[in-house]
């Protein structure tokens, strides 16, 4: 599962998301895209907002990050 689908699952738009880890909705449409990987500080946010362990949180990042054609 990858950043979007994490999100989506858990009925959360792009804003949420941004406004929980105190980044804009489009770094967090970065993200999911594959463009950049959030910093630690937002990966122990994510990790809070959706209730995923930093293993998980890093399985999603790096699905986007595949996605995205990044590795």
């Amino acid at each position: 599962m990858n950043m979007r689908e994490l999100r989506e699952s858990l009925g959360l738009t792009i804003t949420q998301v941004g406004a929980a880890t105190g980044v804009s909705a489009s770094t967090v449409r970065d993200w999911e895209a594959g463009k950049y990987e959030p910093r630690y500080t937002n990966i122990k946010e994510l990790m809070r907002l959706f209730e995923r362990s930093f293993d998980e949180i890093g399985e999603a990042i790096e699905q986007s990050m595949h996605k995205g054609g990044k590795k």
